[in-house]
């Protein structure tokens, strides 16, 4: 068989064939703990950085989350969400709606 054919083959069996391991069992439950944050601390909605801040509250959790960090406090949450704000709107021109 030719390299490009078995490459093909190899990836198709492992996409799309059965799998090795047994499903979950659909009661068990796994639990993350998550640092967690509003998108506008003290609710500061008048600010419209916090207003559309709930991609940056999400991607602020993730990070920590992935870093095995947390968040201080809600003063701290405020500040991080604001620099990630402030950093797209210096490096994309806008802090509004991204993913």
């Amino acid at each position: 068989m030719k390299p490009m054919r078995q490459f093909i083959l190899a990836l198709f069996l492992t996409l799309f064939a059965a799998p090795t391991t047994p499903p979950l069992d659909i009661n068990q439950s796994v639990h993350y703990q998550v640092p967690f944050t509003v998108q506008a601390p003290f609710s500061g909605w008048k600010d419209p950085r916090l207003q559309d801040a709930c991609e940056e509250a999400s991607a602020l959790m993730a990070v920590k989350w992935a870093r095995d960090d947390f968040l201080v406090n809600p003063q701290d949450a405020k500040d991080e969400i604001l620099a990630i704000s402030r950093f797209q709107s210096e490096n994309y021109g806008d802090y509004h709606d991204t993913s």
